[in-house]
C-alpha cells in the first residue's frame, strides 16, 4: 500500500479507499503492521532468479523515497566524521540539520545491520557515515537548480571544491537557497512559505601521508 495515501491533501496523485473517512482510513493503514504476515517471502528464492539473469548483486531498499524506514530510524547510526549525530533523548537523527547540502553530503558510507566502518561497529539497523573531509570531494565547480511540489519549490544550490591541491591544501564550499513564495499555488499548505539558506565550508591540510 502505497505511503502517500496517508497525506490529508484531497488531489487526484493521491489514491485511497474513498468508502471510509480520511480518520478511519489512516488508523486502518497504520494498523497493517500488525496484520502483515509475508508468509510466501522467500529471499533465496529471488536470490537464484538474479543469479540466473546473470546479476552480481542487489541492494535491498530499507527506506522508502518519502522517508519512511522499514524500521525505526533511532536504530540507525549516523555519523558526521565520526561524530554521531543521534539525538541523545529520543535516539533518531534529524536530517534537517544539515538540509539543503544535498552536494556536502553525498560522501557517504552505507552499511546493514552491524556491518563494520571505520568510524563505528554500527548500530543494530547499519550506520551512515558521512565524511566531509575537504579532500574526499573531487574537484569541481558547478550551480544546479531544482523544482518540486513538496515542502519548497526552487533550490538554487552552487559547490565549489578544490581536491587536494600542491601545497597540501584542500578546500570545498556549499550552499543553497530553498523557497517557496508567499501564496503559491505550489505551497505544500495554503498561506504558508519556505525561506531557507544553508551553507557549508570544509578545509583541510595533508601534513603528511598519515595525518591531516
Amino acid at each position: 500500500v502505497e505511503s502517500w495515501s496517508i497525506c490529508s491533501e484531497d488531489v487526484d496523485w493521491i489514491g485511497r479507499r474513498t468508502d471510509i473517512p480520511y480518520d478511519e482510513y489512516k488508523k486502518w493503514y497504520f494498523g497493517l503492521k500488525d496484520v502483515f504476515n509475508p508468509v510466501k517471502f522467500n529471499p533465496a528464492e529471488w536470490a537464484d532468479i538474479m543469479k540466473d539473469a546473470g546479476m552480481k548483486y542487489m541492494v535491498f531498499t530499507t527506506k522508502h523515497h518519502d522517508g519512511f524506514c522499514m524500521y525505526d530510524s533511532k536504530y540507525t547510526d549516523v555519523m558526521i566524521n565520526g561524530v554521531i549525530m543521534n539525538d541523545p533523548e529520543g535516539g533518531r537523527p534529524y536530517y534537517s540539520n544539515w538540509g539543503g547540502l544535498n552536494d556536502a553530503m553525498r560522501n557517504t558510507t552505507l552499511t546493514i545491520n552491524n556491518g563494520l566502518t571505520y568510524e563505528s561497529f554500527g548500530g543494530p539497523a547499519g550506520v551512515t557515515a558521512i565524511s566531509t573531509r575537504a579532500s574526499n570531494y573531487r574537484r569541481q565547480a558547478q550551480i544546479s537548480y531544482s523544482a518540486s511540489n513538496r515542502s519548497y519549490n526552487n533550490r538554487l544550490m552552487a559547490t565549489v571544491g578544490t581536491g587536494m591541491m600542491k601545497n597540501g591544501w584542500a578546500f570545498a564550499v556549499s550552499a543553497s537557497y530553498r523557497f517557496t513564495p508567499m501564496g503559491s499555488k505550489l505551497s505544500w499548505s495554503e498561506g504558508t512559505w519556505y525561506d531557507a539558506y544553508s551553507y557549508f565550508l570544509s578545509a583541510e591540510k595533508k601534513i603528511n601521508n598519515k595525518h591531516s
